[in-house]
């Protein structure tokens, strides 16, 4: 019996700071806004039989989430590359199916540059990196770059 009391008082202890942990890396990572408020109320009544009475309550944490920032991947223009690499590169790196990579495809020869897609700030720099290594190592010039969405 006293190895079981034992464990549980151990569990208590670990649950809370393992919360609290995990709550900071959660903020970090989500870039979340963490506010603590504690509200205590505590009413007293002096009447003749009830005696004085007391009422706490305590307000949870309140976690709020910022948006993240938004960026917009862009693939440039350049005269070497063929139209059939950036298609392949627009179905295997953004998934877009053959209609949509060959308009954007047109757009970048066109006009200079297409967007790809919009993503977080790690999402896109992961596919800027990943394009832009993989026209390199294809022996293409194409170029991938990102920018922050309006």
């Amino acid at each position: 019996m006293q190895r079981m009391s034992t464990q549980n008082s151990v569990n208590s202890k670990l649950q809370k700071p393992e919360t609290e942990v995990i709550s900071r890396v959660a903020a970090a990572f989500f870039d979340l806004t963490m506010t603590t408020s504690r509200n205590l109320e505590v009413q007293a009544s002096t009447s003749g039989n009830e005696g004085d009475t007391a009422t706490i309550s305590e307000t949870e944490d309140k976690i709020e989430v910022a948006t993240p920032k938004m960026y917009r991947v862009l693939l440039m223009n350049d005269d070497f590359t063929p139209m059939d690499f950036v298609i392949h590169v627009l179905q295997k790196f953004f998934l877009k199916p053959t209609e949509e990579a060959t308009r954007i495809m047109l757009e970048v020869h066109t006009k200079g540059a297409g967007q790809c897609g919009t993503f977080t700030h790690e999402i896109a720099e992961t596919k800027v990196h990943l394009v832009n290594t993989y026209a390199q190592q294809h022996r293409f010039p194409l170029k991938c770059i990102m920018e922050k969405a309006d």
